[in-house]
């Protein structure tokens, strides 16, 4: 009983219907989502990175901005639309589980193509765009940029947005899962910025963090076996990109959590 009310979860809300009419296909709406906005998003990608250190040079000497109030509006609005994508989606992400004959058929599989509610994933992917804003908010903070901060962003916008217009089958795993803990991390974000201290959980969503790289390691690392062939370049790179993620997230972790150095006592 819980697990088929739990997959009938996203039914309800059905938020998918204010925005796209449910008798157009998921294929068909990325197809239009990329014709109107494609030029657009490989522009951001391409002056993402030359913006921020080109930004973040020209700021140098102007004063710092206290953006704590937009923070926190920042992180309240991605934390309610995570947490809805995450509703949204989790029927479609729990029925290719428990539908498919193995793990390889859930990623390889597609069963998303069908479900009106995969509208979500476009939207996933245009919210890659809006999470690169949050650094400029260092630049006008005058706060260093950490290199896992905008590695992490530029590469996973080019996954994500590559993925979406190539209509690869791993997607809905990447977009579920990453709608899942960034509602929990931006709740975390909402609360350290009302409260202006790291509430005491921060460890866990690291960990979070880190299982999620794990999984999506394993899940592009099927794509490799899927019939037809998917995009290899894109697979490659993902691949890549999350035993990176496994890496700098790992090593985050144990530096900030595991080998900290105590702060010394100022006499």
């Amino acid at each position: 009983f819980f697990l088929l009310t739990m997959q009938e979860l996203g039914v309800p809300l059905n938020a998918h219907r204010w925005f796209v009419d449910e008798n157009i296909s998921i294929s068909q709406q990325v197809d239009e989502w990329w014709a109107s906005w494609g030029q657009v998003f490989i522009l951001i990608g391409v002056l993402y990175l030359p913006l921020v250190f080109g930004l973040q040079f020209i700021w140098r000497k102007i004063p710092a901005v206290n953006l704590k109030l937009w923070r926190i509006v920042h992180n309240v609005a991605f934390c309610v639309f995570s947490t809805i994508g995450a509703v949204e989606l989790f029927p479609t992400m729990y029925n290719t589980i428990i539908l498919a004959s193995g793990f390889k058929e859930t990623v390889c599989g597609g069963y998303y193509i069908s479900r009106p509610e995969s509208f979500w994933l476009i939207v996933f992917g245009t919210s890659k765009a809006f999470e690169l804003i949050e650094s400029f908010y260092f630049i006008v903070e005058k706060k260093p940029i950490p290199f896992i901060h905008w590695y992490h962003h530029i590469m996973t916008y080019i996954f994500t947005i590559n993925s979406l217009y190539l209509k690869d089958t791993s997607i809905l795993y990447y977009a579920w899962m990453n709608y899942t803990v960034h509602a929990i991390m931006y709740f975390y974000y909402s609360l350290a910025s009302l409260t202006n201290s790291r509430p005491a959980w921060a460890p866990i969503v690291t960990v979070l963090q880190i299982l999620q790289m794990f999984v999506g390691t394993a899940v592009v690392f099927t794509v490799y076996f899927c019939s037809p062939p998917h995009d290899m370049l894109n697979t490659t790179f993902g691949f890549l990109m999350y035993l990176s993620y496994i890496y700098l997230f790992c090593n985050f972790f144990l530096n900030r959590y595991i080998f900290k150095k105590p702060k010394r006592k100022t006499k």
